[in-house]
């Protein structure tokens, strides 16, 4: 679908890549991404009950383990990910020629 939009429109990909908020000269945030993950996000957050939030926030087996696994377990997983993938062939997948240099392996 993309490819076809990418045929039909051609200047809607550097339409949308301009929209973005730029510190140093980098783009650092991409407005149209962010309007459409609120825009997801808006009906699921209408149905938080931010009371049962509070008393869940009470218990610290639940968030420690939360806080656990997401700061001392999840930061090893994703580096032996990028290890196993660049080991096992070159560039990461789905990447382009400008692939960056964490992704390229040197010969």
């Amino acid at each position: 679908m993309a490819g076809l939009l990418g045929k039909l429109a051609p200047g809607v990909a550097e339409t949308l890549d301009g929209m973005t908020i730029d510190v140093g000269g980098a783009p650092v945030d991409s407005i149209p991404i962010a309007l459409c993950l609120f825009f997801m996000m808006f009906p699921i957050l209408l149905k938080i009950d931010f009371g049962e939030v509070v008393r869940a926030g009470t218990s610290i087996k639940p968030v420690g383990l939360t806080l656990f696994v997401d700061w001392a377990v999840k930061p090893f997983t994703m580096y032996a990910i990028v290890n196993f993938l660049r080991r096992r062939g070159g560039d990461c997948p789905l990447s382009s020629k400008s692939t960056p240099p964490l992704c390229r392996v040197d010969p």
